[in-house]
């Protein structure tokens, strides 16, 4: 990135490129986020949709382990 931020990208598997549902629900998950603010949720600072089909997000970079990794140390999550 020119501004040395790093970032995420998430993108839709290209194996699903062409099912209208799953590029739809990828499409409203992008915009949802993208309106939300919350200290639990990574913000996603931009998305769109390539020529192809692939619909994309863009996130800060965060640091830490991922959610397997954490399930795997901790346990299964309780919902409350």
């Amino acid at each position: 990135a020119f501004t040395g931020n790093p970032f995420a990208i998430k993108l839709l598997q290209l194996r699903h490129v062409g099912n209208q549902k799953l590029t739809e629900l990828a499409r409203a998950e992008a915009l949802s986020l993208s309106r939300i603010r919350h200290q639990n949720l990574v913000p996603v600072t931009d998305a769109g949709m390539t020529e192809q089909g692939v619909v994309w997000m863009v996130m800060p970079l965060l640091d830490g382990v991922t959610l397997r990794d954490f399930v795997g140390i901790h346990g299964r999550l309780s919902p409350l």
